[in-house]
């Protein structure tokens, strides 16, 4: 089976911007989450990350970003295995909306 478009949420308060991103796929899926489009992100002080497996072609991952993080209009959702990659895009211009990509 291919890759099911990732089902996401985001919600944003005056301090934290939280999202999660769901997938689907066999072989199971991997997950990484992209700021502006760049490199993969790596928690940090302002930015954690955590996954939970929900079955064995189901994956969850969840991350919470501080306010304060510069440069950020875009976060993405990356999924993939071996058989296909696929994203979600959440844009922060004005409020988190999701856009998929």
């Amino acid at each position: 089976m291919l890759l099911s478009s990732p089902s996401s949420s985001c919600n944003t308060t005056q301090d934290l911007i939280l999202c999660s991103c769901e997938a689907h796929g066999n072989p199971s899926p991997k997950l990484e989450w992209r700021l502006s489009g760049q490199t993969p992100v790596s928690p940090s002080e302002v930015i954690s990350i955590w996954e939970e497996s929900a079955s064995n072609t189901t994956l969850r991952s969840f991350i919470s970003i501080r306010q304060s993080v510069k440069d950020m209009s875009t976060l993405q959702c990356v999924v993939s295995n071996k058989l296909g990659v696929t994203s979600q895009h959440f844009s922060f211009v004005s409020q988190c909306s999701a856009d998929k990509g």
